[in-house]
């Protein structure tokens, strides 16, 4: 009974951020999971009677949640072309900038490349299936996925206003949301507004960045080993690695991926509530608006070449 409660809140709240997430594609269900979570958390006035069932919550529903979004990546066969090209370099101009910032600015390299993950693949996801494998702590987690929401928030308002002055092409428009903002959702609301040709683009690109994760994952525990000097891979990472290539090299039917893909979500949706119940306000305070000061300049370096490109 002791760990019902936490269990118990970790449901409702994912359940709360699952619904709203229906609402509007803004509402990304793992990023209002871990606010809910947090805000939650820090009204409670026994929080020791949480923390043991959100801490069982994270370690059942964790392991499942990144086992099963391998079936999310699924790679497209493209050819070489100028978007391609382009996306490849702001890939890696979004994930070098972020970091380098992050590191002048003293924030440590777990944070430092989770940040960097959030805002060139993913966003939340990307955090989520991140941290586990460089062994993140909680607060670290929590902190980065705050950080690239607000900063992708700030550029889907700010895209819109600057294509008011800028005599944005459709093209232009759905590159530049494609290539820089850092979640799904966002990229949806705001190349809409330029149109389906706008909207196409920067599906297509954000897709293939989504894709990148796996590499991605590698790149992160390749850094953080060499830091560490040493390299553990989770168990379930080699199950996510699986179905990855499943994905990818047998036919699955759609509705079946479909399930898998809605489940995955379900359960870091899951997790990422539980972690939020374990994250103090204090812990988010103290590390300051460093995080969210790399992710802003971060996008706003690559964001501010792109367009120097296009004028």
């Amino acid at each position: 009974m002791k760990r019902g409660k936490g269990i118990l809140l970790s449901f409702i709240i994912a359940g709360l951020s699952y619904a709203m997430s229906f609402i509007s594609p803004v509402f990304d269900p793992l990023v209002l999971g871990i606010i809910l979570g947090i805000i939650i958390s820090n009204l409670l006035e026994d929080m020791e009677s949480v923390e043991e069932g959100a801490e069982l919550t994270t370690k059942i529903f964790l392991p499942l949640g990144i086992s099963l979004y391998g079936f999310q990546l699924k790679f497209q066969n493209y050819t070489p072309s100028i978007e391609l090209f382009g996306l490849f370099y702001t890939f890696c101009g979004l994930y070098i900038i972020t970091f380098l910032i992050s590191r002048l600015l003293k924030i440590n390299i777990t944070t430092s490349i989770l940040l960097s993950t959030g805002m060139a693949v993913c966003g939340a996801s990307a955090i989520a299936v991140t941290s586990p494998a460089i062994e993140a702590k909680r607060q670290e987690t929590s902190i980065s996925i705050l950080s690239v929401m607000t900063a992708g928030l700030i550029y889907t308002i700010f895209y819109p206003a600057l294509a008011s002055l800028i005599d944005f092409k459709p093209f232009q428009f759905g590159f530049l949301s494609g290539t820089t903002l850092p979640m799904l959702g966002l990229v949806k609301v705001t190349a809409t507004q330029f149109g389906e040709e706008s909207l196409s683009l920067a599906l297509r690109l954000k897709y293939l960045r989504i894709s990148s994760l796996v590499f991605m994952v590698a790149v992160a525990m390749t850094v953080a080993g060499m830091k560490k000097k040493r390299l553990t891979i989770p168990w379930f990472m080699f199950f996510f690695v699986i179905f990855v290539i499943m994905t990818n090299t047998i036919t699955i039917p759609q509705n079946v991926m479909n399930i898998l893909s809605n489940l995955s979500r379900l359960f870091l949706t899951i997790t990422l509530s539980a972690i939020g119940l374990n994250t103090t306000l204090d812990a988010v305070s103290e590390a300051g608006l460093k995080p969210f000061l790399s992710t802003m300049l971060g996008i706003t370096i690559v964001a501010s070449i792109i367009m120097l490109f296009f004028i």
